[in-house]
């Protein structure tokens, strides 16, 4: 028997769904520097990121004064993402198909935002590209990647086929949490795939690895009008991103509207900090 649904629970359930799809769609983001806030923005603002370089440790220091920590800004700019679709009397009535409603309105967004990241990735990003058919990847290269990059916190992402090529045969071994493997497989904090990998700027790039400091991503909340009739929740999801979830009722139609939206933005920072993967 399918599930129903009383209209004053909808945007409760809607969100619940929503911050897990959305979660583990845009897990891939926790593998860069990050300013994430409640804040709210107008479409178009610049949100100024601070990028710290810190000189060697000092051994018996005659001055505690800090004199080699410089900052450079890194200019985010923010635009909307953003899903709107309308409920349907089946959509209000049946679980399921609430359920797959809003992941289509999730994965619209989450695809939209990943694109903004993976444009920038192009030869900007100086490393060596590491070769290797999808296919075939696997543990000699996952340590090549590895390699590649200088110190700090490091991830992997890669496309559905070369993900598949590190998995064992039960995924007990390697526990999936929030999106990605996160047991430090072959030294990653964590290795995430990435159906969305095709907007990459360079478009036979398949995957990379990267530390933090490759890429700023940013994001607030939209502005909204006063006096607005949209019922809103703010989701945050696991990696810490805020989306807004509204619904509002057409007074002329009174079909009921749904819609997922955030403002964000990225921009390249250390050049040195991600290696792109690609085919032999």
């Amino acid at each position: 028997m399918a599930n129903s649904f009383d209209s004053s629970f909808v945007l409760q359930v809607l969100g619940d769904r929503a911050i897990m799809t959305l979660g583990n769609s845009l897990a891939p983001l926790e593998a860069f520097s990050t300013d994430f806030t409640k804040d709210t923005e107008k479409r178009g603002g610049i949100v100024n990121v601070q990028k710290y370089s810190v000189g060697a440790m000092e051994e018996d220091p005659s001055t505690y004064i800090n004199t080699d920590i410089t900052s450079t800004t890194i200019p985010v700019t923010l635009t909307v993402c953003s899903k709107t679709g309308g409920l349907s009397h089946k959509n209000l009535q049946d679980g399921k198909s609430l359920e797959q409603f809003v992941d289509g309105l999730a994965y619209a967004v989450a695809n939209g935002v990943k694109s903004k990241v993976n444009a920038l990735i192009t030869t900007a990003y100086n490393n060596t590209a590491i070769s290797a058919a999808q296919a075939s990847f696997g543990a000699t290269e996952a340590k090549k990647a590895y390699g590649s990059l200088k110190s700090g916190r490091k991830s992997l992402i890669l496309d559905n086929t070369a993900f598949a090529q590190l998995l064992p045969s039960a995924l007990t071994s390697f526990p999936m949490v929030n999106g990605a493997i996160r047991n430090g497989l072959y030294g990653f904090e964590a290795i995430y795939p990435d159906s969305n990998l095709t907007s990459m700027g360079v478009s036979t790039t398949y995957g990379f690895a990267a530390t933090p400091e490759a890429i700023v991503v940013a994001s607030r909340l939209p502005e909204m009008p006063e006096g607005h009739a949209w019922q809103t929740r703010i989701l945050e999801l696991p990696n810490g991103l805020k989306v807004q979830l509204g619904t509002w009722i057409d007074n002329n139609t009174l079909a009921r509207y749904v819609n997922l939206q955030v403002l964000f933005g990225a921009a390249r920072g250390d050049t040195t900090a991600l290696t792109r993967i690609e085919p032999s």
